[in-house]
């Protein structure tokens, strides 16, 4: 199965994934404004990520109420319904970027692992960020029975979430400085040949 996977992604060209990462890119940012815009809107009482860490249920039962007694629940479920735009766009750049990191490090062992741990991470992380939603969902529809059970669960998938996010970002910073390095090296080797 991986000697698949990878003989159909060393088909793949480095032009096509540079040309797709800041189309990709551009779309993901569109779409990350618009939800934030969304957000906002639904009158979510705190930032997003603070909600969904919060690991309380009371903390996040009080965040549902203030929606409730705002009218703005079924804003927030729109925002929810749009946040599987936002999942599908980070998925879709993470994979370009993942592929990008892969092809650059062909001939480096190493590197190309560090690339198929950026490939899994990026890709793994909207999935939690669905999962995440699944549990939202049902909050929407029953404000007033969030357990600590669901919020632990609803917390875990999105702290899993922000964690993939943290190693494929580092994974990437470190993956392109290193293919960076040794183009220099190897550039410098080529100028003192000659």
């Amino acid at each position: 199965m991986n000697q698949f996977i990878s003989a159909r992604v060393e088909k793949i060209k480095v032009r096509y994934l540079l040309l797709l990462f800041p189309l990709v890119f551009i779309f993901k940012k569109v779409v990350n404004d618009a939800l934030d815009r969304m957000y906002a809107k639904s009158l979510y009482p705190v930032p997003f990520y603070k909600g969904q860490m919060t690991f309380n249920a009371s903390e996040l039962a009080g965040y549902y109420r203030f929606m409730v007694e705002h009218g703005s629940l079924s804003i927030y479920l729109q925002t929810q319904w749009f946040d599987f735009v936002f999942i599908a766009a980070t998925f879709l750049m993470h994979g370009a970027v993942g592929l990008l990191m892969w092809k650059l490090h062909l001939n480096h062992r190493i590197n190309r692992r560090l690339a198929a741990g950026i490939l899994f991470s990026g890709l793994a992380a909207p999935v939690f960020d669905v999962l995440e939603n699944a549990v939202s969902f049902y909050f929407i529809a029953y404000p007033n029975e969030i357990t600590n059970p669901l919020t632990i669960l609803y917390s875990t998938f999105a702290a899993a979430k922000f964690a993939l996010f943290g190693v494929t970002y580092v994974g990437v910073t470190v993956s392109a400085a290193s293919w960076l390095w040794m183009a220099v090296v190897k550039s410098l080797r080529l100028h003192s040949r000659a």
